[in-house]
């Protein structure tokens, strides 16, 4: 059972990705190539939804306020929020611009390059986090 941090509440704003993990990556394929992998996965990344799921998991009353796109990355990135128990009412649905993600190729030695695009991420407006909006949270 979780213990709850007493009366803390706590509203993170910033970017939500979605993480495609590609194991191995030894060496990218020639022009035009292939190469096989292990595994390619998909998971919650980004500074922003990290911390409100850790804090989440701590037992702190934990809102998110971001953007991700209408698209099924949007899609699993809120359904993992609200899974890990995050408050996603401060997370916008942008129907133009995808959801930010990351390509992570990891090597052998667990080392990891990253391919990024920061997408709806950049269309956060001063208008959605106006601190008015934040009224009633909690």
């Amino acid at each position: 059972m979780k213990r709850r941090i007493a009366n803390t509440r706590v509203l993170c704003l910033g970017n939500v990705v979605v993480d495609l993990l590609a194991t191995p990556v030894d060496a990218l394929p020639p022009r035009g190539g292939m190469s096989l992998v292990r595994e390619i996965r998909m998971a919650l990344g980004g500074c922003a939804s990290n911390t409100a799921v850790a804090l989440a998991k701590m037992g702190t009353q934990v809102a998110l306020c971001a953007k991700v796109g209408k698209d099924p990355m949007g899609d699993f990135a809120v359904e993992n929020l609200r899974r890990h128990g995050v408050d996603t009412r401060f997370v916008s649905r942008c129907p133009k611009t995808p959801t930010g993600a990351t390509m992570v190729l990891v090597d052998s030695r667990a080392q990891r390059s990253f391919l990024h695009s920061v997408a709806s991420n950049a269309e956060l407006s001063a208008r959605e986090v106006d601190a008015g909006r934040w009224r009633g949270f909690g």
